[in-house]
């Protein structure tokens, strides 16, 4: 069994919108200045949209209460995933660590186009947050090594942003590991923005999406031949999946693998 880091993978540039209309994928790719794309409606190719442009004018005044990270992938969003217009829903989302502002500015959305997906608060939102960290749900295959780390926020291949005491910390479905990834959410906010190709999976997610269209709500990409067990990052291993069975899915895997050193071979037993 051979352990792969994921690669750095680059795009220049997203390609301009061709042909007079089209519908765009979910969530925005940066574009020069951070400028952004039309979210799921026919846009023309000039690229204005006058749902985001007053979706954009009211969130300049809320954002002020954000850090400049937060504010700025706030920005850049779809719409919200979420109803914004009840404090209570937000009383379970832990204080520290700046995730309760970020989602009462923006309450669940997706970005660069689908591959990063931050959860919403509130029945009736896809995937709800609170229901994500339930540990009768998907956390409950993994055990301890879940149990103190809050979900918010996902990859496209479903590797998972989890906050403890305030910090962030990266959660590998494949071996249910995790990691500091930064020390609040207005860092992870900057990692983020910085190296979004590397920390979302958005080369890949654009390359699908052009080949597949959209990725549907509550799906993530996920590898045919596990990462960790010398799978491809390519289309070719990719395949579209909910959210939560693939999670409970690769739950199974990390416990086949676990405690195995690097290059042992194994059989899996997939259920």
């Amino acid at each position: 069994m051979m352990r792969r880091s994921r690669p750095r993978v680059a795009i220049d540039r997203v390609p301009h919108v061709r042909g007079p209309q089209r519908t765009s994928f979910v969530g925005v790719a940066p574009l020069g200045d951070m400028g952004i794309r039309a979210t799921r409606e026919p846009v023309r190719a000039a690229g204005f949209s006058p749902r985001l442009f007053c979706l954009r004018r009211l969130l300049r005044g809320r954002r002020g209460m954000l850090a400049e990270n937060l504010a700025r992938l706030a920005g850049i969003a779809s719409a919200p995933l979420g109803v914004e217009d009840a404090e209570e829903r937000f009383a379970d989302i832990p204080i520290a660590g700046g995730l309760r502002d970020l989602l009462k500015v923006r309450n669940g959305f997706y970005a660069f186009e689908s591959a990063l997906h931050v959860f919403a608060c509130g029945e009736g939102s896809v995937h709800d947050i609170t229901a994500w960290n339930k540990a009768d749900g998907w956390k409950g295959e993994y055990g301890e090594s879940t149990r103190d780390l809050f979900f918010f926020a996902e990859d496209v291949f479903g590797v998972q942003f989890g906050l403890r005491d305030g910090h962030v910390f990266l959660f590998d479905p494949e071996t249910g590991e995790h990691s500091l990834f930064a020390n609040d959410c207005e860092e992870w906010a900057g990692k983020i923005l910085a190296d979004y190709e590397v920390h979302t999976g958005y080369p890949l997610a654009h390359e699908w999406q052009l080949e597949n269209g959209p990725i549907p709500f509550g799906y993530r990409l996920v590898p045919k031949i596990p990462f960790v067990l010398g799978g491809a990052f390519a289309l070719s291993n990719l395949a579209v999946m909910e959210c939560a069975t693939a999670m409970k899915m690769r739950a199974s895997v990390a416990s086949q693998i676990a405690g195995h050193p690097d290059g042992t071979k194994v059989r899996l037993k997939v259920r």
